[in-house]
């Protein structure tokens, strides 16, 4: 089999880039938030790690005595100190892979610097396992140098919260995953082979934790599903839009008031620049579930609907993404959201941000009931509330006539506050350090309990099949695809 190697050079020289890794420069991340990262000490877990599964012997002693130095000079932070320390401590323990030592001196020994090192986290190792080639050439390019040091491998840093350092790594071979505490599963793209499955579980070891990090829906996450036969025993948690999720990131969410404030909606203002009546913008045409364009086609020959981007009439230059969606979209009184995949709590920002504009999204995606559970009250239109295409038709031109009855749909504001997060924060959300140090806060917690805790059930219907249908009304079955559709361009995101 041909091995398959990385987009972008990450292990020229892995053992000899961690072992020198004695400082980090300080970064800025894409909030713009610095913070100070100290010097790194390898503990003595990672030092054999670094030195290969039994080590050598003459490099350990090396380390250890450096470490003995490092204690007895006078400059020598404290946390410099512990580290060392732990440092020796692992090294200690190391000697005993094999098995216990006969003698009982020697075992109320290791009893004791066990009993030390859980006073202390150390160093844990994270990898990428797979990476999506956008997060490379987006996040390398001379436009978005904030973003450079989440593709700079292996990277470095401390969680402000845990005494602890993480090493973040990327690789896309199976054999490197035996070396890491924390498997991250993330690129969408079907990379992986069912031989690499295979492997991948075939060096998982005891105590590991596999993490799928995902804010696309179970039908556009091919290279995160595993082979049924794997389907439960592959993913420990999961990072993703739904609420029920380890980790939870949503695209937008609604917080209501403590007390109503006063609706005090100026209309005449509101409505004065809403000039155009519906939008819609999609890059991805072929969609995996439902017919989306060929129901704005319909739709379009009912209502006038204005298309943009590359599946619309109308193209938009990108410069500067938000200002410019902002300038084209608040002057449609409506937009068309319609997600490309109609599963459980799937709202993305498409939702989210039209409301933020003040432009009332008429949506197709999650079930009716989802939608009143998560957005604001009275704020969308969804095609279940309606028993045909041209009813909805109907209603669309009532409100255009009507701007009183229109900006009821808007009366929210008075009820609550609405945040729609930047796209960009879901787009690289599996790269940023505070992803991670959300995943090892929590495998710190339950580390005790890893052979106890179930694994996600992939192909339940809490994840690959929460995505059913896009309605339940019997018109908007039309353009549902049968199960046996096969797409006419290869590329799930053409």
């Amino acid at each position: 089999m041909t091995k398959v190697r990385p987009e972008y050079g990450h292990r020229d020289s892995i053992l000899g880039q961690l072992i020198s890794l004695t400082w980090l420069q300080k970064r800025t991340d894409y909030k713009r938030e610095e913070a100070e990262f100290p010097s790194l000490i390898l503990t003595g877990k990672d030092a054999s790690w670094l030195l290969g599964s039994h080590g050598d012997s003459l490099r350990s002693q090396s380390l250890l005595q450096n470490a003995n130095r490092n204690e007895n000079s006078n400059k020598t932070t404290q946390n410099r100190s512990l580290g060392n320390s732990f440092l020796k401590n692992h090294l200690f323990l190391s000697q005993f892979e094999a098995g216990p030592p006969s003698d009982l001196g020697q075992r109320s020994q290791i009893e004791q610097v066990r009993r030390s090192i859980d006073h202390f986290c150390g160093v844990k190792k994270f990898l990428l396992f797979g990476i999506r080639p956008r997060w490379i050439q987006y996040c390398k390019s001379k436009s978005n140098p904030q973003f450079h040091y989440l593709i700079d491998f292996p990277r470095a840093f401390k969680c402000r919260t845990l005494k602890c350092t993480i090493i973040l790594n990327y690789s896309v071979e199976p054999r490197d995953i035996r070396w890491y505490d924390v498997i991250i599963f993330t690129n969408v793209y079907e990379w992986l082979t069912r031989e690499m499955w295979e492997w991948a579980h075939g060096n998982r070891t005891q105590g590991q934790r596999w993490v799928m990090v995902t804010q696309e829906s179970p039908l556009y996450v091919r290279g995160l599903r595993p082979p049924k036969k794997f389907g439960n025993t592959t993913y420990d948690w999961l990072d993703s839009y739904r609420q029920d999720s380890h980790f939870y990131h949503p695209y937008g969410w609604f917080r209501p008031f403590t007390s109503p404030k006063e609706w005090d909606l100026n209309i005449t203002n509101f409505m004065s620049g809403k000039s155009k009546l519906i939008a819609w913008m999609a890059s991805h045409c072929e969609t995996e579930q439902w017919d989306r364009h060929r129901f704005v086609d319909d739709f379009s020959k009912k209502v006038e609907v204005d298309t943009y981007g590359k599946c619309g009439e109308k193209q938009v230059k990108w410069t500067k993404k938000e200002r410019t969606y902002t300038a084209i979209f608040k002057k449609y009184k409506f937009y068309l959201s319609l997600e490309n995949s109609c599963c459980d709590e799937y709202i993305t920002e498409k939702f989210w941000r039209s409301l933020k504009l003040g432009v009332l999204p008429i949506v197709v995606g999650a079930p009716y009931e989802h939608y009143l559970r998560k957005a604001p009250p009275n704020s969308f239109i969804h095609v279940d509330m309606f028993n045909s295409m041209d009813e909805l038709a109907a209603y669309i031109y009532k409100l255009d006539r009507d701007d009183v009855k229109y900006s009821e749909h808007f009366r929210w504001r008075s009820m609550g506050q609405l945040t729609s997060r930047p796209l960009v924060d879901h787009f690289l959300l599996p790269l940023t350090n505070k992803t991670h140090c959300s995943i090892l806060s929590k495998y710190m917690r339950r580390e005790m309990e890893i052979d106890q805790q179930e694994k996600l059930d992939y192909f339940s219907s809490f994840w690959h099949n929460s995505c059913s249908s896009c309605s339940t009304k019997s018109w908007m079955k039309a353009y549902m695809y049968d199960d046996h559709h096969s797409r006419q361009n290869h590329d799930i995101w053409a």
